[in-house]
C-alpha cells in the first residue's frame, strides 16, 4: 500500500484486526455496487514529511542529550537545576515534543479525511481546530521556550566568558538543535491548514469487487498484495500478548545492552588498587552483573511465553477464519481450485505466517534493539569512532530494499510450486486404486517429481540470493567495525581512551555485528513470508458471488419448481453455454426426470436447483418466488440432494444419517433407514449402526452408501428431492433395493430425477428431455415413445446394447420394449 489508507465498507465485510493497522475510516462515495472501496493517500505528502522530521528531531536530540549525559548531571539537573547551565530539560522536552506533534498531526489528518464525507458534523470540525489548537500551542511553547534559554546562555557567556567553560559542545548542539526543530515544527503548525485542505485532490480510490479483489482502473482484477503491517495486524485481537512480549524483550534486551558495558568496569576496576575502607568495586561490579543477568533470564521466559502463545492462537483463528471462508465460497470456485492448493494454503502457508509473527517479529525487535542500544552505547563512549561505522548505513539500507523485493517475489513463486506439488499427491494417493489399475505409479512419479525440482530451482536461486545478500551485508559490517577498531587501538596507544572502555566499545561493535547479520537472516525470513502471506490473504479476503446467508423466507412452501427461460455457462467456461433457454415446471408430488446425452445438461439443472450457481439468463422459482432472492439456508433444509457418487464423513452409520439433523433420534435414525432400504444391512454389521464407514466410506459397497444417502436425506423429511444419477453405477440387486426407496420417497414430496437408465424414469409424471443444452422432448413415457424423436431412439440404443451385451435389464427397461415393439 503506497501511503495510508481509509476504508468504508459498502458490502458485508466489516474492518477486522487485519484493518486496525491503517488509518481511520473516511465514507468513500460512488463505491462498487456489492464491493467496497478504500482511499488511498499518495506515500509523498505533508502528513508523512512532518513525521520524518519528528522522528529526526527525537532521534537526534535523544542521542545528544545521552552523550552529554552523567550521573553527577543527570543527579544536577534535578537538584541545582539552571536555565542556563543544564540543559538536560531540552532532551526531555525534545521527546514529549515530537511524541505529542506526531500523535496531534496524524489525528488531525484523521478527522479532515472524515469530515470529507460529511461536512455538517459538528463534533468532527471541533475536534480538528482541537487539534490545530494543540498543534500550535506546542510549538509555539518550544520555540519560545528555545530561544529564551538560547538568549539566556548567550548573555551569559557575554557577561563571563569563563562561566560556561564547563558545559560540553554536545549541549550547545542540544539547544542549536532544538531551537532550529521548534522553528520547522512551528512552521508546519501554520502551514498545515493549507496542506491539509488539499487532501480531498490528493486521495485516489482503491475499488474491489464482491469478492474482495481489487481491481484496477479498466475494472480488471489486481493482486493481492502482502506487506508487514498487516502481518502483524492479525496479533491485533491478543495485544496484551504482544505487549506483555514486547516489555519483557525490552527488559532482555536493556538487560543484555548493559553487560558489556559491566565487562569494561569489571576491567577498570580489575586494573585499580583495592581499598581496604572500601567495598571492593570488583565485587560490585560482579554483582550488578549477575542481576541484569537474572533479570534477562526472567525477561526470556515470558517473552518466550507470550510470544509462543501468540504465535498458537494467531495460526489456529487464522486457519479457523481461512478454513470457513473458503466452505463459505461458492461452488464455482472450487471448479477453479485444486483441493491439495487450498489444503496448502491452510497447512503450510498459516504456518509460515507464524513464523513471521512469533519468531521474525520478535528477533527482528530484539536486533533492532540491540543494534541502536549498542549504537547509543557506543555514542557515548566515542562519538566520533562511530561516525565512521555508520558510513556504511545508506549502501546497507539499499541492500535491505532491493534483495527484499527480490526474495518476497521468489518466495511466492515458491511456495505456489509447492502448492502445485501437494495438490498432485493429493490427486493421486485420493485416487490410489485408479492409479494402481492402470499401473500409472511410474507416470504420476515422473509429474511429481517434475513438479518438485522446478520447486528445488526455484528454491536454490532463492538461497544463493540469501546468501549473497547476507555475505554483502557481513563483509560492509565487518569491514567499517575494522577500521573503527583501529581508530580506537590508536586512541588507548595515545591515552585518549581508557582499557575497559576499549573492551566495552569492542564488545558493543561485536554485538552490532553479529546483531546485524542475525537480522539480515531474519529480514529474508520475513519476507519470503510476506511472499507466502499473499494467498492467504487472498482467500481470506475473497468473499462468495453466490452469498449463502440473507434472503427472505416463504411462510408456507409447497414444492413447485419452476425454470424460466434459463441460460447457463460455468464461470470456469464462461464460452460454452450449458443451457440454452430451458423452461420446465415441477408440481407438487410429482417426479420429474431428466434425460438426454451425456453433457446436455441434466446434472447443471440439479446444481442450478441448489443455488451452487447462478443462471446467467432467465428465473428460476421456488413457489413463484425468484429462488435467487431466497435465504439458501432455509430452503435447502426444504431440498435434499442424492448424488450417483454420496459422500459420506468418517464417523460411524449413524453419525452419518443424522448429518444434517444434529437433534436426530436413535428411532428417527432408524426410520429414515427402514424408508431408504438400508436397516437389514446395517443390523447385520458387526456394530450395526455404530460401524465405521471409513474416509469417504471406503468400508461400504456403492449401494450401501447409496441407501445410507438416501436415509440422511429422508431424515430431514425434505419436500424436494434431487437424485442425480442415483442408481447409474449399482448393480441389479442394488438399483432394486435404491428404486423402492426413490419410489417410497416420491409421495408427498417434488421429486427431480436425473438419470441414464430409462428403467428410473419410465414412471415418472413427466419427462424433460435433453440435448445439446435445449428441451427438446417434454411429457410422459408414452407420449414420448409415440413421438418417435430423441427419447425413443435412447430407449432402442439401451435395448440394443443390453441384448449385445447378453444382459438382463431392468422391469421399466423390459415393459418399455413391449410398448415400443407394439407402437
Amino acid at each position: 500500500m503506497d501511503g495510508e489508507t481509509y476504508a468504508t465498507y459498502t458490502s458485508s465485510r466489516r474492518p477486522t484486526g487485519l484493518d486496525l493497522f491503517a488509518s481511520s475510516a473516511s465514507m468513500v462515495t460512488g463505491a462498487l455496487s456489492g464491493g467496497y472501496s478504500y482511499y488511498t493517500l499518495p506515500g509523498f505528502r505533508f502528513l508523512n514529511v512532518v513525521r520524518i522530521v519528528f522522528l529526526v528531531d527525537i532521534i537526534l536530540g535523544l542521542t545528544l542529550w545521552l552523550v552529554d549525559l552523567s550521573t553527577a548531571s543527570f543527579i544536577d539537573a534535578f537538584t541545582s537545576y539552571s536555565i542556563t547551565t543544564s540543559f538536560q530539560d531540552l532532551g526531555l522536552m525534545t521527546f514529549l515534543r515530537g511524541v505529542l506533534l506526531f500523535m496531534f498531526f496524524t489525528s488531525m489528518e484523521d478527522y479532515y479525511m472524515q469530515i470529507l464525507d460529511d461536512e455538517l458534523n459538528d463534533a468532527l470540525h471541533r475536534k480538528r481546530y482541537a487539534m490545530h489548537t494543540f498543534v500550535f500551542i506546542i510549538s509555539i511553547v518550544c520555540l519560545g521556550f528555545g530561544v529564551v534559554k538560547g538568549v539566556l546562555v548567550l548573555l551569559v557567556y557575554l557577561q563571563v566568558p569563563t562561566s560556561l567553560t564547563d558545559v560540553s559542545p554536545t549541549s550547545f548542539a542540544l539547544l542549536i538543535s532544538f531551537v532550529v526543530f521548534s522553528v520547522l515544527e512551528f512552521l508546519f503548525a501554520c502551514t498545515s491548514f493549507c496542506f491539509m485542505r488539499r487532501l480531498a485532490d490528493m486521495r485516489r480510490p482503491r475499488n474491489f469487487d464482491s469478492t474482495g479483489l481489487e481491481l484496477g482502473e479498466d475494472g480488471t482484477p489486481i493482486r493481492t498484495k502482502g506487506d508487514l503491517r498487516r502481518l502483524l495486524g492479525l496479533a491485533v485481537p491478543d495485544i496484551h500478548l504482544l505487549i506483555i512480549g514486547v516489555l519483557s524483550l525490552f527488559v532482555v534486551s536493556g538487560a543484555m545492552l548493559g553487560a558489556p558495558l559491566m565487562f569494561g568496569k569489571v576491567v577498570n576496576a580489575a586494573s585499580e588498587p583495592l581499598i581496604p575502607s572500601q567495598p571492593d568495586p570488583l565485587l560490585t561490579v560482579i554483582f550488578t552483573l549477575l542481576g541484569l543477568y537474572i533479570a534477562s533470564a526472567l525477561g526470556t521466559m515470558v517473552r518466550g511465553w507470550c510470544f509462543n502463545l501468540l504465535g498458537v492462537r494467531i495460526v489456529c483463528k487464522l486457519r479457523k477464519d481461512l478454513f470457513a471462508n473458503i466452505i463459505r465460497q461458492e461452488i464455482g470456485f472450487f471448479d477453479e481450485n485444486k483441493t491439495g492448493d487450498l489444503a496448502n494454503r491452510l497447512a503450510t502457508d498459516t504456518q509460515v505466517v507464524q513464523d513471521v509473527i512469533t519468531r521474525g517479529v520478535r528477533e527482528m525487535t530484539n536486533n533492532f534493539i540491540q543494534i541502536v542500544g549498542s549504537l547509543v552505547f557506543l555514542i557515548v563512549i566515542n562519538a566520533l569512532a562511530v561516525g565512521v561505522m555508520l558510513t556504511i548505513v545508506p549502501v546497507v539500507v539499499i541492500c535491505f530494499i532491493v534483495f527484499g523485493k527480490v526474495m518476497k517475489k521468489m518466495r511466492q513463486q515458491f511456495q505456489a510450486d509447492l502448492a502445485a506439488a501437494a495438490s498432485q499427491a493429493d490427486e493421486a494417493i485420493s485416487g490410489m486404486k485408479t492409479v494402481r489399475t492402470f499401473n500409472s505409479e511410474a507416470k504420476l512419479e515422473h509429474a511429481y517429481s517434475t513438479t518438485v525440482d522446478k520447486s528445488y530451482g526455484i528454491g536454490r536461486t532463492l538461497s544463493f540470493v540469501s546468501g549473497c545478500f547476507e555475505g554483502l551485508i557481513s563483509f560492509l559490517l565487518y569491514g567499517s567495525i575494522t577500521l573503527m577498531m583501529w581508530f580506537c587501538g590508536s586512541m588507548v596507544r595515545d591515552g585518549k581512551l581508557k582499557e575497559g572502555d576499549l573492551t566495552s566499545f569492542l564488545l558493543y561493535t561485536l554485538t552490532i555485528a553479529v546483531y546485524f547479520v542475525l537480522m539480515t537472516s531474519v529480514f529474508g525470513d520475513l519476507m519470503q513470508g510476506v511472499g507466502a502471506s499473499i494467498k492467504v490473504f487472498e482467500l481470506l479476503d475473497r468473499r462468495p458471488e453466490i452469498s449463502n446467508t440473507g434472503g427472505k423466507q416463504l411462510p408456507e412452501l409447497q414444492g413447485v419448481v419452476e425454470f424460466k427461460h434459463v441460460q447457463f455457462h460455468y464461470p470456469s467456461r464462461p464460452d460454452t453455454k450449458i443451457l440454452k433457454g430451458v423452461s420446465f415446471t415441477a408440481q407438487p408430488g410429482e417426479m420429474v426426470a431428466f434425460v438426454g446425452p451425456s453433457g446436455s445438461g441434466k446434472s447443471t439443472i440439479i446444481s442450478l436447483i441448489e443455488r451452487f450457481y447462478l443462471p446467467t439468463r432467465g428465473k428460476i422459482c421456488l413457489d413463484g418466488s425468484n429462488l435467487r432472492h431466497l435465504d439458501p439456508q432455509w430452503f435447502r433444509k426444504k431440498i435434499v440432494l442424492v448424488g450417483q457418487e454420496p459422500t459420506l464423513f468418517a464417523g460411524t452409520i449413524a453419525e452419518n444419517i443424522a448429518w444434517a439433523c444434529e437433534d436426530a433420534t436413535m428411532a428417527d435414525i432408524i426410520a429414515a433407514s427402514k424408508q431408504a432400504n438400508s436397516h437389514e444391512f446395517i443390523e447385520r454389521l458387526e456394530n450395526g449402526y455404530e460401524t465405521m464407514v471409513g474416509e469417504r466410506g471406503a468400508s461400504l459397497s456403492g449401494g450401501q452408501k447409496q441407501r445410507i444417502a438416501i436415509a440422511r436425506a429422508f431424515i430431514l423429511n425434505p419436500l424436494i428431492l434431487l437424485l442425480d444419477e442415483a442408481t447409474s453405477a449399482l448393480d441389479a440387486e442394488s438399483e432394486h433395493l435404491v428404486q423402492e426407496a426413490i419410489d417410497r420417497a416420491m409421495k408427498g414430496r417434488t421429486v427431480l430425477v436425473v438419470a441414464h437408465r430409462l428403467s428410473t424414469v419410465r414412471n415418472a409424471h413427466q419427462i424433460v428431455v435433453l440435448d445439446q443444452g435445449r428441451v427438446v422432448e417434454k411429457g410422459n413415457h408414452d407420449e414420448l415413445l409415440a413421438m418417435e424423436g430423441v427419447y425413443k431412439k435412447l430407449v432402442i440404443r439401451q435395448l440394443a446394447s443390453a441384448e449385445q451385451n447378453s444382459s438382463s435389464i431392468g422391469n421399466g427397461v423390459i415393459n418399455a420394449e413391449s410398448e415400443s415393439d407394439s407402437d
